[in-house]
């Protein structure tokens, strides 16, 4: 079968002719930006001729592109107003690496800040089961240190920390549908940034594990709201931001929150496999309390599959776990979260 050949990228050559900018001129911003961000791009006057040509750029070019002509032409301009392909639809995506994770979660809260229409889909099947398979598989890597614009150290790790208790306190308090816009615009305008700044690994590793704890509480905002599909999208980005933080307490946190959403929505059989994903995690940290929780989400998964004998043997495990000895339950979790990370636990229902 003949290959579609490729259309001219229009949208992009008028808005260059518009700026005066020559090809080579934004190949060089865009390499500046990518240096900014602790990227290693290689980029020319022939790269930009391709581009133009019809070539798709993989992300996160196509948002440099539009940054840099959003600033040559002092308006804001999406990646599709450039004629290059949004970064939209890969929030549903546990990302390979953990840079192209910092660029997929910033594009989910852009995009959430604008509205886009593509958030609005419903719940992927497929979703969760391939970021669980990517979670299980991807092989350990090292930690997330970067050089950015902005020096990050704990003061502003402890400023996110402070920034999600007050968040999770105003849910309690009135709903996360009243507050949640707030939290994403905080995110987007003092978590991204933060995210693409310099720290070091040990640094790091803390700075993903708050950003990740903030995008969860997110997810279940969106989740009380029923949007279940903007509600993967924030818990698998979460997942993947726990993950480079090496955070085994908050990946078993997240995993057993897609396994309640997956219950919830009647899609029982996925919530057991990803409630004893969540088991593997919470077993690395020691914490009963958080094992038992996680074996109470397997339970709720049985029960709406009604195999009776396996919910009965979840809640036996469950309970088992939970009255076991913790020598040391708070050890571990980061300081603004708790083993039960929602006023309407779970474990309430089936207990």
């Amino acid at each position: 079968m003949p290959r579609t050949p490729k259309q001219p990228n229009t949208q992009l050559a008028q808005l260059l002719d518009e700026s005066g900018m020559p090809a080579k001129g934004l190949a060089r911003r865009v390499v500046s930006r990518g240096d900014e961000l602790g990227l290693s791009l290689s980029y020319d006057h022939n790269s930009v001729r391709r581009w133009l040509e019809g070539e798709r750029p993989q992300q996160p070019v196509p948002a440099l592109i539009s940054g840099v002509l959003s600033e040559a032409l002092g308006r804001p301009l999406s990646e599709q107003e450039c004629g290059l392909p949004g970064g939209d639809e890969r929030t549903l995506e546990f990302p390979l690496s953990w840079t192209t994770g910092i660029f997929t979660a910033g594009q989910l809260y852009r995009a959430d800040v604008e509205r886009r229409r593509v958030l609005l889909g419903g719940y992927s099947p497929a979703a969760y089961p391939s970021a669980t398979t990517r979670w299980l598989t991807h092989p350990p890597s090292p930690g997330p240190a970067h050089r950015g614009r902005t020096r990050v150290g704990r003061p502003e790790i402890a400023a996110i920390r402070q920034m999600t208790r007050a968040f999770r306190d105003l849910d309690n308090r009135v709903g996360g549908g009243r507050i949640r816009s707030t939290v994403v615009q905080y995110l987007d305008a003092n978590v991204t940034p933060l995210l693409h700044g310099t720290y070091t690994e040990e640094i790091g590793r803390e700075l993903f594990s708050a950003a990740a704890e903030l995008t969860k509480a997110v997810g279940w905002m969106a989740y009380d709201c029923e949007q279940h599909g903007l509600a993967q999208r924030y818990l698998v980005q979460a997942l993947r931001m726990a993950k480079t933080a090496q955070d085994d307490g908050l990946c078993a946190e997240i995993l057993a929150a897609m396994g309640h959403q997956a219950t919830y929505i009647g899609r029982s059989a996925e919530a057991v496999d990803l409630a004893r994903a969540a088991q593997s995690a919470a077993t690395r940290t020691g914490h009963t309390a958080l094992m038992a929780e996680c074996q109470l989400i397997e339970a709720h998964g049985h029960a709406g599959l009604t195999d009776h004998r396996a919910t009965s043997a979840s809640l036996r495990a469950g309970v088992k776990a939970f009255e076991a000895e913790d020598p040391d339950p708070l050890s571990g979790w980061p300081t603004s979260t708790r083993p039960t990370s929602r006023p309407r636990s779970p474990t309430a229902s089936l207990l």
